[in-house]
């Protein structure tokens, strides 16, 4: 029976490494994953309870919301005591965590406002993928020109 409680012990302790790998995975990129409204008029983009003149606007810009390094590492190379040379090999849970982070930094994209008064950035939406953050980025400036083009009387 004591045995049975130790290798209960065991197996428990590691589930929770790569239980606790993936609940912190989750959280990347996620300060900005949440739904978005954004509403363009004729003179102003408004998101998130603010709003921003059609000329105050220079640019809206997509960026990794995460910058956490999930590249695999170059290979090890050990020496063993008969002078041998042979690969080191990779930790499991490291392995397991670049694989959870690389998925989930795939998904941590934003899309942002900058304003010609400031460098500061707005972020109007996060979570999303390069796709579809470009994507946003791209019907954000089409939407912005046709309504500039209208504000100054048709001009190109």
């Amino acid at each position: 029976m004591l045995a049975s409680i130790n290798t209960l012990e065991i197996i428990a302790f590691f589930d929770l490494i790569p239980l606790t790998m993936g609940a912190l995975a989750f959280l990347i990129g996620a300060r900005y994953r949440r739904s978005a409204e954004i509403t363009i008029t004729s003179d102003a983009v408004n998101s998130g309870g603010k709003s921003w003149r059609l000329g105050e606007i220079a640019d809206f810009n997509v960026r990794q919301g995460s910058w956490i390094n999930a590249k695999e590492p170059p290979p090890l190379v050990e020496r063993t005591p008969d002078g041998g040379l042979v690969h080191a090999s990779k930790s499991t849970s490291a392995m397991f965590s670049r694989a959870l982070n690389r998925r989930m930094i795939d998904r941590s994209y934003l899309v942002s406002l900058r304003t010609r008064a400031g460098s500061d950035e707005t972020v109007l939406s996060g979570g999303l993928t390069p796709d579809c953050a470009q994507a946003l980025q791209r019907d954000l400036r089409e939407a912005i020109s046709k309504y500039a083009k209208a504000w100054m009387g048709g001009v190109a």
